[in-house]
């Protein structure tokens, strides 16, 4: 089985460190980059062969929904979005 690039951004410390363990534990994902901010997101899936970019929804700046429809435009990256935040919108 091949290995998945993964590339993860949030804005909250604690989240990405566990985060990155937690991946970094399978054996056929490999972390190719950890991000604090959308901007920064979308950077390295510009420069980096990224399969799955795992984004927080709510960054400041631009949050994970802005940082995946930029992503999508000019990458094959698949994206999944994560939030910790038990609100309807």
């Amino acid at each position: 089985m091949d290995t998945i690039r993964i590339m993860f951004a949030d804005d909250d410390v604690i989240i990405r460190t566990g985060m990155e363990m937690i991946l970094e534990t399978q054996e056929d994902f490999q972390v190719v980059a950890v991000c604090s901010s959308g901007e920064e997101a979308i950077r390295v899936c510009e420069n980096s062969d990224v399969d799955v970019a795992i984004l927080d929804i709510r960054m400041p700046g631009i949050n994970g929904i802005e940082a995946a429809k930029a992503i999508t435009a000019n990458e094959t990256t698949k994206i999944l979005l994560l939030t910790t935040f038990d609100e309807p919108d």
